[in-house]
């Protein structure tokens, strides 16, 4: 993440839940104010 594009694949997650937060930056890694922020959280088989 961090290069700009639209997707990611985690690799070796281990089972169970997870929680993913992702915060919207600038390019020297400053949050956007306000916060631009969203959370998901996941299952892993």
């Amino acid at each position: 993440m961090g290069d700009g594009s639209s997707g990611y694949t985690f690799e070796g997650v281990a089972p169970g839940e997870h929680r993913l937060i992702a915060v919207v930056a600038d390019g020297i890694h400053v949050p956007l104010q306000p916060w631009v922020v969203d959370t998901v959280t996941f299952t892993v088989n």
